[in-house]
């Protein structure tokens, strides 16, 4: 989904479609806890703050937020909902 826009305020899924995210916010001001090893860390990125709706069959009413860094979040989303 590199090639596509991530833009605020649309959802997105997974590509087996089980899974939907709404993008809250995109920019570099999104804070983005990293757990991998600081060596890969791709600082100066922009992140994405984004709202769980649904992990399968679940719906979630009060979604929680989360961030990630946008490439983390390009590789992850293959579509638009």
């Amino acid at each position: 989904m590199s090639k596509i826009e991530i833009i605020a305020g649309r959802s997105y899924v997974n590509k087996s479609g089980r899974t939907e995210r709404l993008v809250v916010e995109v920019g570099h001001h999104v804070p983005v806890q990293w757990l991998g090893s600081p060596e890969t860390e791709p600082k100066g990125e922009p992140a994405v703050l984004y709202r769980q709706v649904r992990n399968g069959k679940t719906v979630y009413k009060e979604p929680g937020e989360y961030s990630m860094y946008l490439s983390a979040f390009r590789n992850w989303a293959a579509r638009e909902a």
